[in-house]
This record gives C-alpha cells, structure tokens and sequence, in this order.
C-alpha cells in the first residue's frame, strides 16, 4: 500500500494531503487525446486549457508559500543570530572591563615579581 501511495505522489495524481489530484489527471487525459490525434472540440480544448491553467496556478501559489515559509525561517534564524551575538557582545564588554580592572600598574608589577621577571 505504501508504494502505491509512493508512486500515486510520485505521478502526482494524489498530493501531499492524500487527495486525488483531479487537474493532474485531467492534463494527463487532454495530452493523451492530443497525442492520439482525436479530433477535440473547441469546449474540451477550452476545458484542458483550463485544467492547464488551474495546475500552473496551482503550482505557482505553492511555490509563492513554500518560499513565504523559507523566508519567515530565514528571517527567524537571522533574528536569533542577532540575539546571541547582542548577548556575546555583552559578555565581551563586560571582559574587557574585567580586564581594565585587573590591568593597573600595580598588578602587572606584582605578576612581574611573582615569574621572577625585573
């Protein structure tokens, strides 16, 4: 059942939801009669370029939400970067203060005497 289901999505006759794809199936049937050579009437060749229409649309308005959703991620991870380097920075000023703290004279004298250093 499952690779029925694989090779049903695979076709696209069925979609990511597990419903039927009836645009796919109606472009599949309308190249088939063109292909066959049938004679087509101007009301089923009106309807398969509707079908041909609804599918890219379909596929553009899916695409326009996958790309909406990468965005929004995208925008969520840069956001996230911001926060941690903004707490970084923090840190690191806050070191360097420590750092000026610690860095009189006096000290580095005493760190000088303490390795036998004149």
């Amino acid at each position: 059942m499952t690779r029925a289901r694989a090779l049903l999505r695979w076709l696209r006759i069925e979609d990511e939801n597990a419903v039927l794809s009836l645009t796919t199936i109606g472009f599949v049937v309308g190249c088939y009669c063109l292909l066959a050579g049938k004679a087509i009437s101007l009301p089923e060749l009106s309807a398969f370029a509707l079908v041909l229409g609804a599918y890219h649309g379909k596929r553009y308005l899916q695409h326009k939400r996958a790309q909406a959703e990468v965005q929004n991620a995208h925008e969520e991870a840069l956001q996230k970067r911001s926060d941690e380097a903004e707490a970084l920075s923090e840190q690191v000023h806050a070191l360097t203060a420590k750092v000026k703290e610690l860095a009189t004279p006096e000290r580095i004298e005493a760190v000088k005497r303490a390795l036998g250093r004149p």
